[in-house]
């Protein structure tokens, strides 16, 4: 590869690792406050399997084109990820608006347009309306509760500790990346 590649390559990796870690976040934060209530585990645990089976598919295509003698070695994977980026970045405009997003903002009206919407409902059938009284009360709640962060490292090391949560999950997200998993693609 010449040195020139490498310079723009760099930045580039730079870019999309700064867009991967936002859409990361994101992306859970979304599924999880738009997803119905009995399916928002299998859809929030279904995007990490999804990220595997992306990881699986990157390694296939890098490992099919790692014997190129040309830059077709390195075009070919990043021409295959502007295809998924490109789904993604149209989806992104066709997506509403989260319904607790709007609740926290006092727009009642525009949540229950938002759930109509996810649900393939109405906006003023009884089941948005009733999922909506549900967001209120439980905004209400959160506000009236206003633990903090402060709240995410209380509990001991018990099994239905908040501390307990919080370290297993990073220790999982720290291992992850020592794997070096991310680090080649």
């Amino acid at each position: 590869m010449a040195a020139s590649s490498v310079g723009v390559l760099i930045p580039g990796r730079l870019i999309a690792g700064f867009g991967i870690g936002f859409v990361s976040a994101v992306i859970i934060l979304y599924m999880s406050e738009v997803a119905p209530k009995r399916f928002r585990g299998a859809i929030v645990s279904g995007y990490q399997f999804c990220i595997t089976i992306g990881l699986l598919l990157a390694s296939v295509v890098d490992n099919g084109t790692k014997d190129r003698m040309d830059s077709s070695a390195y075009r070919i994977p990043i021409g295959l990820q502007w295809l998924f980026a490109t789904v993604l970045g149209v989806g992104l405009f066709l997506l509403p608006e989260s319904p607790r997003w709007y609740v926290k903002k006092g727009r009642h009206e525009d949540a229950a347009r938002a759930l109509g919407t996810l649900r393939g409902q109405a906006a003023n059938s009884e089941y948005v309306r009733d999922e909506l009284n549900e967001l209120i009360a439980n905004h209400g709640y959160e506000r009236h509760m206003q633990a903090g962060w402060a709240g995410c490292f209380r509990g001991g090391w018990k099994p239905s500790s908040n501390l307990r949560r919080v370290v297993l999950g990073m220790a999982l997200q720290m291992m992850q990346q020592w794997t070096g998993v991310n680090f080649g693609k």
